[in-house]
């Protein structure tokens, strides 16, 4: 790699070029020097002090006279299709480990969703995301917002098996949910036998266009609230029946907390 040009203001600019002069092909492996054309590209880098550093540089298109086939030159320092360098992005991922995207992003002076892009690309490299695919048979689906407040969702899978999250998507649309789980492949799909989610329709509607052998079950989470929030509307529909017949509020709420133990647990005043 040469540099060419170093420009210092209140951020650095340096302008540099491939050393290489010919690539091996990615198909059939012989070596050629025929450029069919170049394109310009601006990579962030690692701060010098607290100046932001961006590469210019300009990657190249080969053509193959071999096999006809056309491709990119590789870099060994960023991914052909981000923005930043691969050191950067390992930094973005620190910071984003104690503070949230958005907060990260006014850190790192970046957009929150290229720091949200990194830090899930960084994810699944650490675990092995296709390896931990093919064990899973009971999958779980839910999401977490990492906004608070503004309902700003990702979508997390997990192995409800052993309690690990098997991968992170960016968001909970159901375009994107089936999308991911078709691009596992029918096989995939096929071994799982149980989805857990809660009761939002779109999860429910994925569930039973992508895995055809599963049963859908709501967690327990979900499942409870509903029932505690049903016995509430109940008993205050009681309430309202009762009312004439109690003598205060306190007759109501020994009866509702009567309700509310488990029946096995009932003394034999309660009971009756």
């Amino acid at each position: 790699m040469n540099t060419n040009d170093l420009y210092l203001t209140n951020k650095i600019d340096i302008h540099c070029e491939t050393e290489t002069k010919s690539w091996e092909c990615p198909i059939c492996k012989e070596e050629t020097s025929r450029i069919h054309q170049s394109t310009s590209r601006v990579l962030r880098d690692l701060n010098m002090g607290s100046r932001e550093v961006y590469l210019h540089l300009t990657t190249r298109q080969f053509y193959c006279s071999n096999c006809h086939h056309y491709f990119h030159e590789e870099l060994p320092f960023a991914s052909p299709n981000e923005g930043h360098t691969y050191r950067q992005s390992d930094f973005m991922f620190l910071v984003a480990q104690q503070q949230s995207y958005a907060r990260s992003a006014v850190i790192l002076n970046m957009h929150p969703k290229t720091v949200e892009r990194a830090i899930l690309s960084k994810c699944e490299e650490m675990i092995n995301v296709t390896e931990n695919y093919a064990k899973v048979k009971r999958l779980g689906i839910d999401e977490q917002s990492h906004k608070k407040g503004k309902k700003d969702y990702i979508c997390v899978l997990t192995d409800l098996d052993n309690g690990t999250i098997v991968d992170m998507l960016p968001d909970r649309k159901k375009e994107t949910l089936v999308q991911h789980f078709q691009s596992l492949g029918k096989e995939f799909c096929a071994q799982i036998t149980d989805i857990s989610c809660d009761n939002w329709q779109t999860y429910i509607n994925v569930a039973k266009e992508c895995f055809p052998n599963a049963n859908i079950i709501l967690d327990r989470f979900h499942f409870t609230k509903q029932l505690n929030e049903g016995l509430s509307d109940y008993l205050t529909e009681v309430k309202s029946i009762l009312k004439p017949l109690l003598n205060n509020s306190k007759d109501f709420s020994k009866l509702k907390k009567v309700v509310n133990v488990q029946y096995h647990k009932l003394s034999d005043e309660q009971f009756d």
